[in-house]
């Protein structure tokens, strides 16, 4: 389809089961018009050859191995961008979408030409009600990402419509005009604070980040990385990429207090919480943390392969 109000970019990696039930969900969407682009990044699940079977028309793009989350979504940006879309949809793959969701955040976004980003509501897909995100902003104090109404039971308390300082990658509208002008997603960061990283220039070109409650769709949160069981592969990238996240638009005198207060009471933390929580294989993922730490001080960027099995 040429010329639609939305393309919408699914990127998939060995999770064929949450992408079919995601891709169920948006062809049930209604009251706009869309294309989906799946980027299969390299998955060995047979990803694309059931996903194609189910849903015959769909385009899927085939990578040979994992090029990471921003690589993966920019190659579905460049083939968005042929069919001229008005809007572009970065959409995690563990998402269930309201029929209304991309409508009604399209009309949020093209409601004002400073606009240039719109993020929905996002529950929790195993308690219906319960909120993951409903707005976001920057602690630059504390070093860190908040999300509104994280945890809480939706009780209306956030269906104000606000402007935002951080989207979240997990559902992301942005204008095809905004990403011509100033590019797509900073490959460097490969897995995690790209998201952060993109709000930042958005705010840094004059553009505005809108929250709209009325877009609503439901997230398996950390279905790919296993990010609330604290997998290797989320604990390394996490680690790793904070401080360069914090850090690359401020000056040096708040580099060195990210670096000694931020980061390493964030590394603290985090150790703290693999030594008396639950889960297996402790001392990898304590590994892993040592290890993003100690690339984070040594600037490294991109892929680190250690970590794309574990």
């Amino acid at each position: 389809m040429k010329n639609p109000d939305v393309v919408i970019i699914i990127l998939n990696w060995n999770g064929c089961e949450d992408t079919r039930a995601c891709l169920e969900s948006v062809y049930a969407v209604r009251n706009i018009t869309f294309h989906v682009v799946v980027v299969d990044n390299g998955s060995k699940d047979r990803s694309v050859e059931r996903l194609r079977k189910q849903f015959a028309e769909l385009e899927i793009i085939e990578l040979a191995t994992n090029t990471g989350y921003a690589a993966g979504n920019n190659m579905g940006l460049r083939r968005a961008m042929e069919y001229n879309p008005r809007a572009v949809l970065l959409l995690n793959n563990d998402t269930i979408l309201s029929p209304e969701c991309p409508g009604r955040l399209y009309s949020c976004l093209m409601r004002d030409e400073k606009v240039a980003a719109a993020v929905p509501k996002i529950y929790y897909a195993h308690a219906k009600k319960m909120i993951w995100y409903a707005g976001g902003s920057i602690n630059w104090l504390r070093v860190s990402v908040h999300q509104d109404g994280y945890r809480l039971m939706d009780a209306g308390q956030f269906d104000r419509e606000k402007e935002v300082q951080f989207a979240t990658g997990c559902a992301l509208m942005v204008k095809t005009a905004w990403f011509r002008k100033y590019g797509g997603l900073d490959e460097s960061f490969y897995s995690y604070y790209e998201d952060m990283d993109l709000s930042l220039r958005i705010r840094q070109s004059g553009h505005k980040l809108i929250y709209c409650p009325a877009a609503v769709l439901w997230h398996r949160v950390g279905a790919g990385a296993k990010a609330e069981d604290y997998s290797p592969y989320y604990l390394y990238y996490q680690t790793r990429n904070r401080l360069r996240a914090f850090s690359r638009y401020r000056s040096w005198f708040y580099v060195l207090y990210a670096f000694l207060f931020g980061s390493i009471v964030y590394f603290k933390i985090r150790v703290l919480q693999i030594l008396f929580t639950s889960g297996k294989n402790k001392r990898l993922r304590l590994r892993a943390v040592f290890s993003g730490y100690w690339d984070s001080l040594r600037g490294r960027t991109g892929a680190n392969k250690r970590w794309e099995s574990e």
